[in-house]
């Protein structure tokens, strides 16, 4: 028996989509509707200083657009199960930095220079 799947699709609303986020988002609805599961949609919104609004609203029309559509609802309210998730609502932003020295010591992971 197969188990139905749940995606995520978290762009940054940082500027706008390109093709990239579109096939990506796009493998992530799929897999969701053909297993009978759904995909989640989290605007990774938690670089405060080049996020804006417009770019949030952008990306949901060109989802849209696309004809994907994501479990619950894009609207401005973030508190229920189903609805779009902002990262900075969820009040913890910490976990990528805790991961950085673990990924460090991974082996074939170098630090940029």
């Amino acid at each position: 028996m197969n188990r139905p799947f749940i995606t995520r699709f978290a762009p940054s609303p940082t500027g706008l989509l390109h093709l990239g986020h579109a096939y990506a988002a796009k493998v992530a609805h799929d897999l969701a509707v053909q297993s009978g599961g759904k995909m989640i949609l989290r605007i990774d919104d938690i670089d405060h200083t080049r996020c804006r609004d417009n770019f949030t609203t952008e990306i949901l029309t060109d989802l849209d657009w696309l004809g994907l559509a994501w479990h619950g609802s894009p609207t401005a309210d973030t508190t229920g199960r189903d609805a779009p998730r902002l990262s900075s609502r969820t009040g913890d932003t910490s976990g990528y930095g805790s991961c950085l020295p673990m990924l460090s010591q991974s082996p074939g992971i170098e630090r940029a220079a």
